[in-house]
């Protein structure tokens, strides 16, 4: 009996583990909320990977240069290369388990998008989530709480 127990807790380990995905090219690793998928990663200037639907982490070289939320919200658009058109709506500082972050909310059109940056040594990560305002609430909320599953490099 006590080999069956041990053999249904080593199952029941398994099918709980983890769904961390490691990205060497962007040095993170992050378990993605339930509903989303991994789909790719990407070296070169910006490292990113890309998970369905809607969800990107990328680590950008360029300083983050403001320890101040207001000013990091308004830098966004030019720091992480998100072109044009898009409106701050709030924007404020906080600690995850991977350290201090800026949490940024921006709209544009009928778009909403997430916007968490997480200040490095060189840089900064940002794990962000764009989706149409329809769709935007319940997955945002599944985001945020995946945030705990963040890991990075310095």
């Amino acid at each position: 009996m006590v080999s069956r127990t041990l053999v249904l807790a080593a199952l029941l380990a398994l099918t709980a583990c983890s769904g961390e995905k490691k990205l060497p090219q962007v040095h993170a690793s992050y378990e993605p909320p339930s509903g989303f998928s991994f789909v790719s990663e990407q070296g070169g200037p910006t490292p990113r990977a890309t998970f369905a639907p809607g969800l990107q982490l990328a680590r950008f070289s360029t300083p983050l240069g403001s320890t101040d939320a207001d000013a990091v919200a308004a830098a966004l658009p030019a720091l992480a290369d998100l072109g044009d058109g898009w409106t701050v709506l709030n924007s404020r500082a906080g600690t995850l388990p991977v350290g201090p972050v800026f949490r940024v909310e921006l709209q544009k059109g009928g778009d909403r998008a997430l916007h968490y940056l997480v200040p490095r040594a060189h840089g900064f990560l940002d794990l962000s989530f764009t989706a149409p305002e329809s769709r935007y609430g319940p997955l945002e909320a599944k985001v945020e709480m995946s945030l705990t599953h963040l890991k990075a490099e310095p």
